[in-house]
């Protein structure tokens, strides 16, 4: 079958979210990232993140399992944490 490429919102997207869930922790467990994280936070973060307004997921997929990523959502529907240094700036 091989890789296909699929943009996702909605639904589809939240089927998607423990796969999601699991590359993010392996991709970002490596150089330069070394983050250590689990899987109770990335699926939770990444819920928070599918239910946002705007919120897309191109996903590379091997038949049904995300095998690559890009993620975007409006700046509007972040947290406040990340969004407050561009808001202090004027954006």
């Amino acid at each position: 079958m091989g890789v296909t490429v699929r943009t996702l919102r909605g639904d589809d997207l939240a089927r998607c979210l423990p796969d999601l869930a699991a590359l993010r922790i392996a991709i970002f467990a490596e150089y330069p990232y070394l983050y250590d994280g689990d899987r109770e936070y990335e699926t939770g973060y990444l819920r928070d993140f599918a239910a946002a307004r705007g919120s897309v997921l191109v996903a590379a997929l091997d038949g049904p399992h995300v095998v690559g990523a890009a993620t975007a959502s409006p700046m509007s529907m972040q947290r406040e944490e990340f969004r407050e240094p561009f808001e202090h700036r004027g954006y």
